[in-house]
């Protein structure tokens, strides 16, 4: 959306704003068998990775990495054999079009909330945060 053609949301419309039973402490985090050794970072590279429907090399050879060996580093990065340095980590993260911090969010959720918030336009992520932190102080009193 162009901000020519921006409109103005009033954040009473939105469901999440208007939630009166939202289970704060609930989570979901990834379990061991999810896991399987590999690192969260890991599990959510490969799985972004193949969401996009990449191929190991492809995604190394963009982050800068020499063809012979990229297939290599990304599945030992995919694996948790090793763990990329966090230049390393943002570069691929910027390739597979996610914020960092998708890519270490322990919470299945919030990992999803993280990626599809990203793509929102400024004013449509500042609605979002009141949206929350009014359940938030609903929750607390």
């Amino acid at each position: 959306m162009s901000k020519a053609s921006a409109q103005v949301i009033d954040p009473n419309d939105y469901d999440i704003c208007n939630a009166q039973n939202l289970l704060w402490p609930q989570t979901q985090r990834m379990s061991d068998v999810q896991l399987k050794g590999a690192s969260i970072f890991g599990v959510r590279l490969r799985a972004r990775r193949k969401a996009l429907g990449l191929s190991q090399e492809k995604v190394g050879v963009s982050i800068g990495l020499d063809e012979s060996c990229s297939r290599t580093r990304i599945s030992r990065y995919e694996t948790g054999a090793h763990e990329p340095a966090i230049a390393t980590s943002l570069l691929l993260a910027t390739a597979l079009g996610v914020p960092l911090a998708y890519l270490y969010c322990e919470d299945d959720m919030l990992a999803e909330i993280i990626r599809l918030t990203d793509k929102l336009e400024l004013n449509a992520k500042q609605i979002f945060l009141e949206c929350i932190q009014r359940s938030d102080n609903k929750h607390l009193t």
